[in-house]
């Protein structure tokens, strides 16, 4: 089960990177990189949602732990990860609405560009030929 999760934390790390690593000497948004950001936080919160309620954690042992304790610290882990997951799911759905938020900004922002050099009275003319 550890696997398959960290096959998908991997992938989603890897993508997370590039894409940071392309703001970084692109510093401004575009929609499609605001597009994949939306994605790349919803599959996080996702995984980070699903990773709480899957209770990877079996048990704990240690060299000078009793079983008993161990079974009961196993269990005070498992309900408190129990317990956060309401909280995860409420900042996985802040950052839906932050990341839709950047997304509508950029999409506007893109709608209300106007041309670099618009047209003089309907014409325009081309250094290279005059005309």
């Amino acid at each position: 089960m550890a696997g398959f999760f960290s096959g998908h934390i991997r992938f989603l790390a890897m993508c997370s990177l590039a894409l940071s690593g392309v703001n970084l000497f692109r510093p401004y948004w575009t929609k499609s990189r605001a597009f994949w950001r939306l994605i790349l936080d919803v599959a996080g919160g996702a995984i980070f949602c699903w990773l709480l309620k899957a209770q990877l954690l079996l048990g704990i042992s240690a060299p000078n732990l009793s079983e008993a304790k161990a079974a009961e610290l196993t269990t005070l882990v498992t309900s408190i990860m129990a317990k956060a997951l309401p909280w995860g799911s409420g900042h996985a759905g802040c950052a839906l609405l932050m990341s839709s938020y950047r997304l509508f900004r950029v999409w506007s922002r893109d709608r209300r560009r106007t041309p670099i050099m618009p047209p003089v009275n309907g014409a325009t003319t081309s250094i290279a030929t005059g005309s």
